[in-house]
């Protein structure tokens, strides 16, 4: 199923639209509200890698390590 949303999502939407989808099949219940992390998270990664200066404190990296076992967790459940 993933496989196949994966090929109709192609180049069809942004990753946080990805995400959202993947979240909301894994949990629904809590889906809107990561991905609204998610989006932060997001654009904070994508101001380092554009070349802004972030203090290494100023990284969220527990934030982003939580989020992704909740949804590796979930995946892993669910297969």
């Amino acid at each position: 199923m993933l496989g196949r949303i994966s090929e109709v999502m192609k180049d069809k939407y942004s990753l946080s639209h990805k995400f959202l989808v993947i979240a909301s099949l894994l949990n629904d219940a809590t889906a809107s509200d990561d991905a609204d992390a998610f989006d932060e998270l997001k654009k904070i990664r994508d101001t380092f890698f554009h070349g802004s200066e972030i203090s290494v404190s100023d990284f969220p990296t527990e934030r982003i390590q939580r989020l992704v076992l909740k949804y590796m967790k979930l995946h892993l459940e669910r297969a």
